[in-house]
C-alpha cells in the first residue's frame, strides 16, 4: 500500500503521541516509516534540520542518554535522545544520524571554551585511573585534543571532558584582584 505525504504525516504525528506498546504496533506496521538510525548510550547525535525543543532552546547536536541521567547530573552537552531514537522535548519527526568524529570533536571543543577551558584555567581533571593526589589542580593549555575511542577531550595533560562528564573549573585570583576584593594588602 501506497502512503499519501498526508497519510505519513498522521501516522508519524500519531506515532509522537502514542504509549510505548501502540509505538511499537505502529513501527511494525509501517517499518519503511521509521526506519532511522538505532542509537545506544553514549552515541553522539547530530539533527540535520535544527529543533526548537524545551523552553525553545535550538537543539542539533547530542550524547545518547535517557532523561534521568540528563536531568540528575547536567552534564550532558546539547539535546537528551533515548535509546530508541526520540528527542525529549522534540519527538521523533526529525532526521538524525551518528554525528562524525570530527563533529564531536568542534562541538565539545566549542562547549569546552564556552564553559571556560582556555590557557592559564585551572582545573581538577577528569580520572582514569587512581592517583595519589585526585584534587591536584592543573592548568589549560591552549590546545584541545580529541580522543574518539574513549570520547574524551583534554587540554593540555589530562582529560577536561570524558563520556558525558566535565573536569571542575577551580576559580583563581590573582594577588591584586584579591586585594581589591578584600579590600586590603596581602602579605
Amino acid at each position: 500500500m501506497k502512503l499519501t505525504k498526508k497519510q505519513k504525516k498522521l501516522i508519524i504525528e500519531g506515532h509522537g503521541a502514542a504509549c510505548s506498546e501502540w509505538k511499537g504496533k505502529i513501527e511494525q506496521g509501517f517499518p519503511k516509516l521509521f526506519k532511522k538510525d538505532r542509537f545506544k548510550k553514549g552515541d553522539w547525535v547530530y539533527i540535520d534540520k535544527a529543533s526548537k525543543g524545551a523552553y525553545g532552546a535550538s537543539l542539533s547536536f547530542g550524547r545518547v542518554c535517557d532523561v534521568n541521567e540528563h536531568i540528575t547530573n547536567g552534564l550532558h552537552y546539547g539535546l537528551v535522545v533515548n535509546i530508541d531514537g526520540d528527542v525529549w522535548g522534540i519527538g521523533n519527526n526529525y532526521k538524525a544520524r551518528t554525528a562524525t568524529p570530527k563533529e564531536i570533536e568542534e562541538q565539545l571543543i566549542k562547549e569546552a571554551k564556552k564553559r571556560g577551558f582556555k590557557k592559564g584555567a585551572r582545573y581538577i581533571p577528569i580520572l582514569e585511573i587512581e592517583v595519589e593526589d585526585p584534587n591536584k589542580v592543573w592548568e589549560a593549555t591552549d590546545a584541545f585534543d580529541y580522543y574518539p575511542e574513549t570520547d574524551a577531550i583534554s587540554c593540555g595533560f589530562q582529560y577536561i571532558y570524558r563520556q558525558g562528564k566535565w573536569a571542575e573549573i577551580v576559580k583563581t585570583m590573582t594577588k591584586k584582584e584579591a586585594e581589591e576584593k578584600l579590600n586590603c594588602t596581602i602579605v
